[in-house]
């Protein structure tokens, strides 16, 4: 459970006069762990969420002093150049951190080090630009007032009854029976953000002129947090990884430590009830009882499908790393046997559409991930979004696309969103061209 941890320690004559430091995790989205404060040496070392995933407010600074943050990098070879974002204003704006530095592997728990410089008594720090479930609700509000033809919905309510927002649009234009489907959703792990991000950065080009002949020809539905529990919690893929359960809610048996300790769904349950499991599987009676959003999703999807020409679009967004070659990763999977050629020329399709826009001077490809499949080690059943939705709809593409959270040859400036925002509007383009008639 967070806690407001406060660790009080003797300060050194040179900061006599200094307050102590106070880290707070238990508001909404904050995360955090193993946070402990040297009020001496003024650092706050912790552990981060999954492998990335920070924020926390710290009261106590003396405005002027040098706050170091000590934390565990995704990456010893990643920490040169990498940067997190502080807020002094209550998260309204935030600047970016200095370039992190690599510490000695006598630093326990941790091995890279932000030293950052506070201008003010109290300020918020993250591994990047907060999103929020409620900038979710605000963003598709704001969808709704800007965007022609677009409606708010939900996917239903999440385990903890909270609302999963998204927004529909359907412009005036072109006849039911001739426009295609859309569905694009990011979070569904809830560290991600990124993906809500890019999504932002989408739903703002879906406003503007150049976005109208898809607005015409397209139905489209955009949902900008999917977890909506773990994101307020500061909690990933708890207790189970949503995206290994995109399956009928039968039982199935779910291995907790596969997918690098992540989870994986490895087939449908097969036995007697009572049949014992390998260690650290489980059975799991109804696969969406964690994640009801799924089996709302699921509906929406195939009656998208059913109407018009059919889901032609499927995307979901995630982050393949923290520091990255490329801005935008499109993996998709293209050399399984039991893959149509009509999806094979789907792919080539995409990725010329892709390959087509300008992207300067963000880098994004195509990738061809076999081992993204989605399937079980022994199973043919999809398991991960983009499968099912192939296996479910009839001819769309289905991509998952992966985005570091910075890309390793643009330096992340002030402010620290807006290349995300960018790729938001990128993928809007490279949409709009590959379903050009």
């Amino acid at each position: 459970m967070k806690t407001l941890i406060t660790i009080l320690l003797l300060s050194t004559f040179g900061l006599a006069q200094a307050a102590d430091l106070t880290v707070d995790v238990s508001f909404p989205n904050a995360s955090a762990t193993k946070v402990a404060v040297d009020q001496q040496a003024r650092t706050i070392q912790f552990s981060p969420i999954g492998w990335a995933w920070w924020r926390f407010k710290v009261t106590g600074i003396t405005p002027g002093e040098t706050i170091r943050l000590h934390t565990k990098g995704p990456a010893n070879k990643d920490a040169a150049d990498l940067k997190a974002v502080f807020s002094t204003d209550k998260g309204k704006t935030w600047r970016v951190t200095p370039a992190a530095t690599q510490l000695g592997a006598q630093v326990v728990g941790a091995n890279v080090e932000y030293a950052v410089t506070v201008d003010a008594d109290e300020a918020e720090f993250a591994y990047f630009v907060p999103y929020t479930t409620e900038m979710a609700r605000a963003a598709v509000e704001e969808s709704v007032i800007q965007i022609p033809g677009a409606k708010a919905e939900t996917l239903g309510k999440s385990k903890e009854g909270k609302e999963v927002h998204a927004v529909r649009i359907k412009d005036t234009g072109v006849p039911d029976a001739e426009r295609v489907g859309i569905w694009i959703q990011a979070r569904q792990h809830a560290w991600e953000l990124s993906g809500s991000w890019t999504v932002q950065g989408l739903l703002g080009w879906l406003a503007t002129d150049e976005a109208a002949p898809l607005r015409r020809r397209a139905e489209i539905v955009v949902v900008p947090v999917f977890d909506v529990d773990g994101v307020d919690a500061g909690l990933t893929m708890q207790p189970v990884n949503p995206n290994r359960l995109w399956v009928d809610d039968r039982p199935v048996i779910y291995n907790k430590t596969g997918n690098g300790g992540r989870g994986t769904l490895e087939s449908y349950a097969e036995g007697p009830a009572d049949a014992p499991l390998k260690p650290g599987f489980i059975r799991v009676q109804k696969p969406h009882e964690p994640f009801p959003q799924i089996s709302q999703a699921m509906k929406l999807i195939r009656d998208l499908d059913k109407r018009g020409r059919g889901l032609a679009v499927f995307l979901d967004l995630h982050n393949y790393a923290y520091r990255g070659t490329d801005a935008m990763q499109f993996w998709k999977v293209a050399q399984r046997a039991d893959l149509s050629e009509a999806h094979r020329a789907m792919f080539s399709r995409f990725e010329q559409a892709m390959q087509s826009v300008d992207s300067t001077p963000l880098r994004v490809r195509m990738v061809t991930h076999e081992a993204y499949a989605g399937l079980g080690k022994d199973s043919t059943a999809p398991i991960m979004a983009g499968r099912w939705v192939m296996a479910s709809c009839k001819a769309p593409v289905a991509l998952t696309q992966e985005s570091a959270m910075q890309q390793a040859d643009l330096p992340l400036q002030d402010p620290p969103q807006a290349e995300h925002l960018r790729r938001g509007a990128l993928l809007g383009r490279v949409i709009s061209k590959y379903l050009e008639p």
